[in-house]
């Protein structure tokens, strides 16, 4: 009987740690389901937080080419212009364009080719208007100074 006692006791010492083991991992299971919930939670966040951040930086892309855009135009805008090339065909007057090109192109689009622009060498004296067909001709863009009156 003492025998059976003893390993009685040594049954239930046995027992006693295992359910003290089972109490123990129940905890930690426990620990663990907390902090997969929490990561879950902060991941959930993050994701949010990442999903505006990225929204934020398309409108921030967009916003700085419109302001590059504008910027462009603004300063084509308020370029001081010094002068006009007068487009002649044949010695009358075509047209008045802003640059070179657009000069060039109003001519092309009336038929002048477009590899048959010359131009003559400075101080040299130009032939008669009425024998060239198409004639860009810069001119200088006078008036009164601003801030007067023309009175």
């Amino acid at each position: 009987m003492a025998t059976m006692r003893g390993e009685l006791e040594a049954l239930r010492a046995t027992a006693d740690r295992a359910v003290a083991t089972a109490i123990r991992a129940e905890d930690t299971s426990e620990a663990a389901w907390r902090q997969l919930a929490a990561a879950a939670s902060d991941a959930g966040r993050a994701d949010g937080e990442l999903s505006f951040l990225r929204a934020q930086h398309l409108l921030d892309t967009e916003d700085r080419a419109v302001l590059r855009m504008l910027l462009r135009i603004t300063r084509k805008q308020t370029r001081v212009t010094d002068r006009v090339y007068v487009l002649f065909q044949r010695g009358e007057l075509h047209s008045i364009h802003s640059t070179t090109e657009s000069a060039e192109s109003a001519a092309e689009a009336e038929g002048a080719p477009r590899d048959g622009w010359t131009s003559n060498k400075p101080g040299a004296p130009l032939p008669p208007a009425s024998e060239v067909t198409w004639r860009i001709q810069p001119l200088p863009v006078g008036g009164a100074p601003s801030g007067t009156s023309p009175n």
